[in-house]
């Protein structure tokens, strides 16, 4: 896999992560189904493109632990949806959207920040 390659599948892979997480938020459950998909195939690319990265380019090892720390500050936030669209129960919906958005901005930062620090490793090794 070419450094190209890689960095794409990291946007990607970050795009289909955050991105999901921001749309479950505001999708109906039909469409929560597909949406919760898409997010779950951007974690699974993240995992695929750990194992082929590292194992080329071990200072990239970091990198992947912090992505997957930072997508762990969505885990509380998906619970809480899910449970709210399984028991239909209405949540508090300014509360819900402020937070909700709020740590979908931390982690996108978080992420871009480590996308950066993907890109020198990448090009340091090269």
């Amino acid at each position: 896999m070419t450094d190209r390659a890689a960095l794409a599948r990291y946007a990607a892979a970050a795009t289909l992560v955050v991105g999901g997480v921001t749309l479950l938020r505001f999708v109906a459950f039909p469409l929560f189904l597909f949406v919760l998909a898409a997010m779950h195939a951007g974690i699974f690319l993240f995992a695929i493109l750990r194992r082929r990265v590292v194992a080329r380019r071990p200072a990239a090892r970091p990198v992947f632990r912090g992505v997957y720390l930072s997508l762990s500050a969505f885990l509380p936030l998906l619970g809480w949806r899910i449970v709210a669209v399984l028991t239909e129960t209405p949540e508090p919906e300014p509360l819900a959207t402020i937070v909700s958005l709020a740590v979908t901005l931390a982690v996108g930062v978080a992420i871009t920040a480590l996308g950066v620090r993907f890109a020198r490793i990448l090009r340091a090794e090269a």
